[in-house]
C-alpha cells in the first residue's frame, strides 16, 4: 500500500510542492540543484537535510538561521519550514518514516548521537540558535555524499534487492551522522549530547534499576530542569518512558 505524503502549504510565497508517494521504500532522495526561495510548508514524514553547497536562510515561523555547506539538521514532521536568499544552494532532502523502516532501531539508540541529532537538537534549536547544528568536515561530507548517491542508485534502478540495499545504506549513514555528532565539541552540543547519554544508558539498561537522581547527574541537569527537558524531548515523564520501553521490549520477546 503506498504512503502518501501531504505536503501542507502555509502561505502564499511557498511555490507548488509534488505530492510524493512512498511507493517501495518508506524513504525519499530529493535533490534540489539549486534550492530556491520556498515558503513556509509542512509535511508529514521526516526530513533529515544536508546542505552540500551554497549559502541561504532556513525560517520557521519564529526563527530563521543562516545555513551552509557541511551543515546536517532534522525537521521533524509537522514543523512549518522554508529557504530564502539562497545563493547556489545545492541540498539533499531525506525524506523518511521511522515507523514504517524495519530495521534494529534499538540498537541506533544506544548511540548518544543519534538521540542528539534526530530527537534533541530539532526541539532545543530555538534556545542554542542553531549553533547545535551538526556541521561536517569536506572529508564528511564527502562520504556522506557517497552514501546518499548509493541510496538515490538503488532506488531508481530497482535491480532485485534494492529495498534491501537502500535500507543498508541509509543505517550506515545514520550511524555515521550519529557518531559524527556524538563527537561534536562545543557547550551547544555539550547538553545535548549528555542528555543523549542519558537516553543511551536508558536504551542499555531497561531491564535493570534505573535511579532518577543517576540520570539527572548523568545529565547535569537540577531534577526539575531535567523532568521538563526529558518530557519536552520524549513527550513523557522519566519514569513513563522507562515503563514504555519496557512494556515494548517484553512485547517483542514474547
Amino acid at each position: 500500500m503506498p504512503f502518501n505524503s501531504k505536503i501542507k502549504k502555509l502561505d502564499t510565497v511557498a511555490k507548488p510542492v509534488v505530492k510524493r508517494q512512498f511507493l517501495d521504500l518508506p524513504l525519499i532522495i530529493n535533490n534540489q540543484e539549486p534550492q530556491g526561495k520556498m515558503g513556509l510548508h509542512a509535511h508529514d514524514f521526516e526530513e533529515l537535510v544536508v546542505i552540500r553547497k551554497g549559502t541561504g536562510i532556513h525560517f520557521t515561523e519564529n526563527e530563521s538561521y543562516r545555513i551552509k555547506t557541511g551543515d546536517v539538521f532534522v525537521i521533524r514532521r509537522g514543523i512549518s519550514h522554508g529557504y530564502k536568499e539562497t545563493e547556489n544552494l545545492f541540498l539533499t532532502n531525506i525524506l523518511f518514516l521511522p515507523e514504517k523502516m524495519r530495521f534494529p532501531k534499538d540498537e541506533i539508540k544506544k548511540i548518544p548521537g543519534y538521540h542528539g541529532l534526530f530527537l534533541i537538537e530539532p526541539e532545543f534549536r530555538g534556545k542554542n540558535k542553531f549553533a547545535s547544528r551538526l556541521t561536517l568536515s569536506h572529508e564528511d561530507l564527502v562520504h556522506v555524499t557517497r552514501l546518499i548517491n548509493l541510496i538515490t542508485n538503488e532506488s531508481l534502478n530497482k535491480f532485485p534487492g534494492f529495498e534491501f540495499l537502500s535500507l543498508a545504506y541509509f543505517m550506515e549513514l545514520v550511524g555515521f551522522l550519529s557518531r559524527t555528532y556524538s563527537k561534536m565539541a562545543g557547550t551547544a552540543h555539550k547538553s545535548i549530547i549528555r542528555l543523549g547519554e542519558v537516553m543511551s544508558y536508558i536504551e542499555k539498561h531497561y531491564c535493570n534499576k534505573i535511579e532518577i537522581n543517576h540520570l539527572t547527574k548523568f545529565a547535569g541537569m537540577s531534577r526539575r530542569t531535567f523532568f521538563r527537558v526529558f518530557k519536552q524531548t520524549t513527550s513523557y515523564h522519566p519514569n513513563e518512558y522507562i515503563l514504555r520501553l519496557r512494556i515494548s521490549q517484553a512485547s517483542k520477546l514474547l
